[in-house]
């Protein structure tokens, strides 16, 4: 009876390794031969790139609590509402890619108006290169370089990372971090809206 239960929950076991409750994210596909400076976005469209960066400290480190103001809002309706200034906005008259926001604390958003785009917010070295959008094509798949590493990233996917530091003194401090770059796609001339859509009802 027991060899029976103990194969019963053996075979449970092996059924649960096969069976995930939630789809992994399928890895994203590194950009080896491809055209730098070309955007194919169809006119009228503008894609929305996000690099967000969060830290969790312990109780140790006395951290002071994070709480950024929100920087965009994607409604149940589909409109993209930018609630900030645009770093170097062109003139309306000036033609612009899309959108690339900086989300960690006193965020920014800035209009992407050439390719390639680096992302360079001045919180670290003149030279750190957080990210470069090389290119983006007609469906919004874009090629970015991410601290070094570059890729094809389709709307809808992220390059993430996460782990865990220690950081003393103080004794036991440690921190959880976690970075994504998301592209969110393209949304069209009609969907972008700038302000708090609470106050556009």
């Amino acid at each position: 009876m027991k060899i029976i239960k103990v194969l019963s929950l053996f075979i449970l076991f092996l059924l649960l390794q096969g069976c995930s409750l939630t789809p992994s994210t399928p890895s994203l596909e590194r950009a080896v031969n491809f055209e730098k400076g070309i955007s194919k976005i169809p006119e009228g469209y503008y894609i929305f790139l996000e690099f967000r960066s969060r830290n969790v400290c312990s109780d140790e480190c006395h951290c002071a609590p994070e709480a950024p103001a929100p920087l965009y809002e994607i409604t149940s309706a589909g409109e993209l509402w930018i609630e900030r200034d645009l770093e170097g906005f062109p003139a309306s008259s000036s033609p612009i890619v899309g959108f690339f926001v900086f989300n960690d604390w006193g965020g920014r958003v800035y209009a992407m108006d050439t390719l390639p785009f680096t992302l360079q917010p001045g919180i670290a070295p003149s030279d750190t290169t957080i990210a470069t959008v090389y290119s983006v094509d007609a469906e919004g798949t874009a090629v970015v370089e991410v601290y070094g590493e570059t890729y094809f990233i389709k709307p809808g996917q992220a390059w993430t990372d996460s782990g865990n530091m220690r950081r003393e003194p103080p004794a036991g401090c440690h921190i959880s971090y976690s970075t994504s770059l998301t592209n969110f796609g393209l949304f069209s001339q009609t969907q972008i809206r700038f302000g708090n859509p609470d106050l556009h009802p």
